[in-house]
Parts: C-alpha cells; structure tokens; sequence
C-alpha cells in the first residue's frame, strides 16, 4: 500500500500574556517528492527558498478538502508573507560550507594564538596633558599584513599642527620581529621645542609601504589617521590599534581627519598599533599586545577577517621573521646583498624617491591579492544573469562545472567530494526578462585544486514544457511536455554555453565576470584546449576558425567570483572584468547588456493562470500562490532532467 503524502503545515500564532493565543495566518506546503530506492519508495525534502502567501484566519477542520474557491477568497482580503527555505541537509553540505562547519572554524580553538584583544577598561594611563606640552608618539607594531606584502616600513607626517619644520615620520621593524606582525621600537618626540602651541585639529598621518610580492613594485599597504587631541585639547593619550584604508583623498582638505578616509576600503586583517603619551625622559617599552592596552574596538576582525586570519596563522610558507622576508625578497630578485649589509639594502628597498617616478601617484596593494587561495577556503561563486537568450516561453537555470587544469588533472578528488564540483542554479528572478533572465541563488563555495588553467564551464539549459496548475490551487501542478514531444533536455535546450578562468596566479581570479555565449555544445577539442591554454586565445582561436559561433544576438552571463575566505555579504567591491568580450565586438555584447525589451518570466506564470485572474497581474496574492508552486514543480523537474543529462555523461550526481 502506498503511503499517503507527507506536507508540513506552517501556523502564525500569537499570544499575549494572560490571554489565549490567536491564530493569524497558516499554510499548508507541499516540500516532498517521491525517490525509489533498492528496497521501497521514501518521501524525500525539495530543496527551494520562496515567499509562502499565508490563508488569515484558524486552520481548516479539513484542510485536505481546502479548495481553490477558497484560497482566492482569503487571500484576496489581504495576505501577509512567509520566507521558507527547506534544504536537503546532504547535498546542501556538497554544494556549500556546512555554516556550523564555517562556526567551527571561527572559533578560539581554531586560532594558534589569539587573533584581537579588546580593550581593558581597567588599564590606568597618564593624565592628558594640554596643546602646550610635549608629548611622544611611538610606532609599536603591525598586525596581519596580507599575503602580497612583503618588507615594510611606516612612514608619516603630522598634519594640521599649525607648526613648522616637522619631521616626517619613519619606522622600520625589528629584524628579529614575526614578518607577519613586524615590530617596532620606534618613538617621536613632538611640541617640545616650538615655542608655538600645537593646533588642536593636529592629527597623524600614517602610511605603510611595503614591497609587491607578484610585481617588485614599492606599493603602499594602507593609510591610518589620527587625532592628537581631543575636543577639549587634551591629548589623546593610550594605546590605539588603528585599521588601514586603501586610499588617499586626491585633495587634501584644509584639516585633514579620520573620516576623510571612510570613503575608501579597508584593509582586510591589517592593523597598525601605536602609542601617544606625555612626553618622558626616556622610552616607554612597548606594552604586551595580550594586555588589553590598545583602544581596538574599531579594528575588531568581521567573521571573514577572522578566516583569513586563521589561514595566516597556519601558512608555513610565509617567512617567519622580519629579516627572512628580507632574505626572500633578495633572492627573488637575485640581488647580491650580504648579511652585513642587510639594514642599508632594507632601508634603500623601501625609499620611494628611489624607486618610484618623481610626481608619480603612489600605487596601492592589490587588495584582491591580499590572501592567497586556500583549497579549504575555496571559491565563491555567484551566478548573476544570462543576456541575449533566444528563450522566450523557457524555464532557464544554468548547470555550473570545474574543469581541472591541465597540471591538476590526474591529482584525485579529496574526500570532501572537492576538485570538480558542480551546481545548478534554482532561483530564478521572475522579474527579470525571459531573454535575459536572473538568478538570485545564494554564493556556492567551490574547492578545486589551485591550476593557472582551471575553468568553470557554464551551460544555459531552457525547458519548454507545459505547468498545468493543480485543479485543489493548494499544492504544485504537473509539468508535462508539449503534444508529441518528449519531456527532457535535449540539443534544442542548450541555449548557450561559456567557459571562466577561475585563478589569478595564486589568487582567486575576484571579479563581476561576463563572457560571451556559444551556440550548441562545447566540443571535445575546446574541453582539451581550454585546461592547457587561457581561455580568451582558445576562444578567439575557435572564433577564427570558425569551429565556436557566437549567439547571434552577442548574448554573455554575468558572474561573481571572490575567494572563499570572504561571507557573501562582506567581501570587498568586485571589479569589473570584460575581457573576455573582447573575442568580439565588445560593443555589441554591451548592447545587448542593456537591452530591455521582452517578456518578464511572470508571463510563463500568468500563461498558466485563469484569464480572470491573469488580469490581475502579477502583484496579485493569487500571483504569489501560483509563482510558489510554479517554481516549485519546475525546478523540480528540472533538477531531475539535468540529473539525469550528468548521469548519462557520466559526470555523477549533483
């Protein structure tokens, strides 16, 4: 006997005390399909994410019998939403970073040392002393500089002092100091001399330098900002532990203040410690960073700062101290410098009036290289948008896959299932022209093996099937396929395909990606080609001689990818990367970018509606119904045709 169907029930309740509680809303959710396996037929959950209409009022004595009459009437009094999500716990773990997992690896546990003290509010300081009265600025240390830096030094200027002939600031660390957390015995005596007072908008401006480790340029890591004093004149007195910001105002307003430097990006992990006292007869040494004694609430890592930073703890291939990064860089660059001469070398390396053009605008770090690729950390990925489809009345979603590089091509799958994984995107942006739909999937994690020549290849399928909405109106309709034809994939769906390098040397390849469409499938011959040579020349290859053809309407897809250590809603501004539009004329897949004529995907739902209620439109609640369940039974379809396409292929499951 076969067993009767599962759903779940959602109920609103509310209560307030003393009261009974009130029923506000409920629906019933259909969240099962049918699987057989070797011994029986089990219910098995379908994944999806969707806005659930709620029916007002109590459940029904027999919701079974609820019928469509019914849920017209309700909802059409006004309806309030629900946001369900249902997953299916094993294949959400294969497609994305168990979120518990990502947890497990922020907490204490997973550090080597600890990654940021918070300030000790029992730490006793020096009373503050005025505008007048000298007072000693001391540079103690660098926290956490990224994976492209190398050497460093600080250097700075006091700004806004009302005072002449100030020195500039300049630090170089502790030979002996960690390279990763160089340190400094640095101390500026300052308003000791000038018979003027200080301004009290003084501030300090600091900037760190450091050597590029992929180009050899002398490149700035970040700027910090400072105010000397408070609104009262005192002096700022204690310990600071200050974030750096990629970027400079162009023109420098009349009083230069910390905010200025909002506006640009900071730093990921990188921090500067400094110190401002009244002035003694001799050096305050440096206090244990363990302390609490820095004010460092403003540099408290976010939750992908503090992935990158246990990467940096445990990366053995970083040089461990100050003076074997120095080392390093001289036999990189294959200079003849001994041992003796290690300080001059170290602080002509880092003069930029030696090795930058005069007038020249300063370079900054590229701070998408700031952390290096970690298989663990994996890639981000983000399907955007498709442009240009000839799919008009097709329910489109695109199958994602790595293809390993040529030098990784024979290491083996890990046991994680990392190396060539695969996805397919669900939620399709009904908003959004059926000639250029949109996908609003969350971020996938993808782990493939670090290659020069690892690809995602992206193929775009359409299905063009009927959905016969269920005569009840309160769980998803049939899909069945158009009078004599069959219901499945086939040469006609592959509505395009596309290949994106995934890596930059050692970073992820971080960017808004959009590369052009081809007609049909992708041949053997590309598959080969694409693994051993950059993509855009086997591209442009294939284009010359004709064996690729472009859709005819210069359709692309639109992708994101950053590296993995970074959350989806933290990573840095992505730059734009259209170098694969080159093959052809880029002007022509730009246009049709920006082409906005066509149907909206709500019409493949509308289409299926009752005319009556077609009228309505698509802000209508029994809209929203008809859309839940329209997305529900043909994603589901989907999902299993394009199993089975990857299953005849011999590609395995998704």
């Amino acid at each position: 006997m076969a067993e009767a169907k599962p759903y779940i029930v959602l109920k609103v309740v509310y209560k307030s005390k003393g009261k009974d509680s009130l029923t506000l809303g409920w629906q019933m959710v259909d969240v099962f399909q049918q699987e057989t396996t070797n011994i029986r037929a089990i219910w098995t959950p379908k994944a999806f994410s969707t806005l659930v209409p709620l029916h007002p009022g109590k459940l029904p004595y027999n919701i079974m019998d609820y019928t469509l009459k019914h849920v017209s009437k309700d909802l059409a009094q006004g309806h309030s939403n629900i946001q369900l999500t249902v997953y299916d716990t094993s294949k959400e773990r294969r497609r994305q970073r168990n979120s518990q997992m990502r947890r497990k690896r922020l907490q204490e546990s997973d550090f080597l040392y600890v990654p940021w003290i918070p300030y000790n509010s029992s730490t006793i300081l020096p009373s503050p002393t005025s505008l007048n009265c000298p007072f000693d600025l001391y540079i103690d240390a660098l926290h956490y500089i990224p994976d492209n830096a190398t050497i460093t030094k600080v250097t700075g200027q006091i700004k806004n002092s009302g005072l002449n002939s100030l020195s500039d600031i300049m630090a170089f660390p502790l030979p002996n100091s960690s390279s990763r957390n160089p340190e400094f015995q640095y101390r500026m005596v300052l308003n000791g001399d000038d018979p003027k007072v200080m301004d009290i908008n003084t501030c300090v401006l600091l900037q760190v330098y450091t050597v590029d480790v992929d180009s050899g340029d002398l490149v700035i890591i970040g700027n910090s900002v400072i105010r000397v004093f408070n609104d009262d004149g005192k002096l700022n007195v204690g310990g600071f532990q200050l974030r750096l910001r990629g970027g400079m105002p162009t023109k420098e307003p009349a009083a230069l203040t910390p905010s200025a430097f909002n506006q640009y990006p900071v730093i990921p992990c990188c921090t500067i410690l400094l110190r401002l006292l009244p002035h003694t007869q001799f050096s305050v040494p440096a206090p244990s960073y363990l302390m609490g004694y820095y004010f460092s609430n403003d540099a408290k890592p976010n939750n992908s700062e503090l992935e990158v930073i246990s990467s940096f703890q445990k990366d053995n291939s970083f040089p461990k101290l100050v003076q074997d990064m120095a080392i390093h860089v001289i036999d990189k660059e294959q200079s003849k410098v001994t041992l003796d001469h290690l300080e001059t070398w170290y602080v002509e390396r880092l003069d930029e009036k030696r090795h930058s053009p005069p007038e020249h605008v300063p370079k900054y770090i590229n701070i998408h290289h700031a952390v290096r690729y970690r298989q663990e950390a994996g890639i981000c990925v983000k399907v955007k948008q498709a442009f240009g489809l000839k799919a008009d009345g097709y329910y489109v979603n695109v199958l994602a896959r790595v293809l390993k590089g040529a030098a990784s091509m024979h290491l083996p799958e890990l046991p994680q299932q990392w190396a060539e994984e695969k996805f397919l995107t669900s939620q399709l942006d009904f908003t959004s022209l059926q000639r250029s739909p949109r996908w609003t999937d969350p971020s996938v994690v993808l782990h493939p093996y670090l290659d020069d020549h690892s690809v995602l290849l992206i193929q775009i399928f359409g299905l063009n099937a009927i959905y016969v909405p269920d005569p009840s109106g309160q769980r998803p309709g049939k899909v069945v396929s158009h009078p004599g034809q069959i219901l499945e994939l086939n040469t006609q769906s592959q509505l395009g395909w596309t290949a994106v390098p995934l890596f930059d040397s050692d970073y992820v390849r971080s960017g808004v990606h959009s590369a052009p469409l081809f007609q049909g499938s992708p041949s053997g011959e590309f598959l080969q080609s694409v693994i051993s040579q950059p993509v855009k020349d086997v591209m442009a290859e294939g284009i010359k001689k004709k064996t690729l053809k472009l859709l005819p309407t210069f359709g692309s897809v639109t992708l994101e990818f950053w590296d993995g250590h970074y959350f989806e809603e933290e990573h840095y501004e992505l730059p734009v990367l259209n170098n694969l539009l080159t093959v052809a004329n880029t002007k022509k897949f730009v246009d049709t970018q920006a082409n906005k004529r066509g149907q909206e995907l709500s019409q493949l739902v509308l289409h299926s509606m009752d005319k009556k209620i077609r009228k309505l439109g698509r802000h209508s609640p029994e809209y929203y119904q008809q859309e839940y369940f329209y997305k529900e039974a043909m994603g589901n379809t989907f999902y299993s045709l394009v199993e089975t396409v990857l299953l005849n292929a011999r590609y395995g499951h998704l």
